[in-house]
């Protein structure tokens, strides 16, 4: 059963929506403000967002751009009648669809089914890994180096387990870029530089150790092992 997140501070909104999926067997989760949203979001996991533009102090908008720099789920904004320049720049900015107030079952349901069946089929997803003395939980947010876990930002542990779930392979920045931060190669690519600068430290291994972020000239950065890689 898919599930959709919908962030909108309009209870009626929401028993409304929720009769409509109810009916077409889709699981509804419901934030009523940006805070719950994108606590949501990083627990759940939907696979689709319905965000109304009108979100307590902070535009819909906004929370579209967040989530869109986070993932690539698929998201549909709500607006008013007057409001479908915002609907069109919401889909300028990486938003899927939107719809238009006052919402109708119908057209509701057939633009949301016609959002997830452009969205890319996923394999199941892979959230843990380990190697010797490496341990990455996507899951817990929880990554263990030689028994210490670390602390990392969010898009520091993208990166690593990343790499480390494509061992001994070389990527551009480039391509991590457009992996790991979903952006084009015309974003500052010096942020790549400096993540895997930070996760060396922080990793800490031994020098010439059986595992390590290496860098591959003229190309970028690989993830090198002497070792199989575990996946829990």
């Amino acid at each position: 059963m898919s599930k959709i997140l919908l962030a909108t501070a309009k209870k009626q909104v929401r028993e409304r929506l929720k009769e409509y999926f109810s009916k077409a067997d889709y699981e509804m989760v419901e934030a009523s403000d940006t805070n719950e949203a994108k606590e949501l979001f990083s627990s759940v996991k939907p696979s689709l967002v319905l965000v109304d533009a009108e979100l307590d102090a902070a535009t819909g908008l906004a929370l579209c751009e967040e989530i869109r720099a986070e993932s690539d789920v698929s998201i549909i904004m709500i607006v008013n009648k007057h409001q479908r320049e915002l609907g069109i720049e919401g889909i300028e900015k990486g938003n899927d669809d939107f719809l238009v107030r006052p919402l109708k079952e119908r057209e509701t349901l057939a633009r949301l089914q016609a959002v997830l069946r452009r969205s890319p089929a996923r394999e199941p997803e892979i959230t843990k890994l380990s190697y010797t003395n490496l341990s990455i939980d996507m899951e817990r947010q929880r990554v263990i180096a030689f028994g210490r876990e670390l602390s990392l930002a969010v898009k520091e542990r993208e990166l690593l387990f990343f790499l480390a779930s494509h061992p001994n392979i070389a990527f551009s920045r480039a391509q991590l870029l457009a992996q790991v931060w979903r952006k084009s190669a015309r974003e500052d690519m010096r942020t790549i530089d400096t993540h895997i600068k930070k996760l060396r430290q922080r990793l800490n291994a031994p020098p010439n150790y059986i595992w390590g972020i290496g860098t591959v000239w003229s190309i970028g950065y690989k993830f090198y092992t002497e070792e199989e890689i575990t996946i829990l």
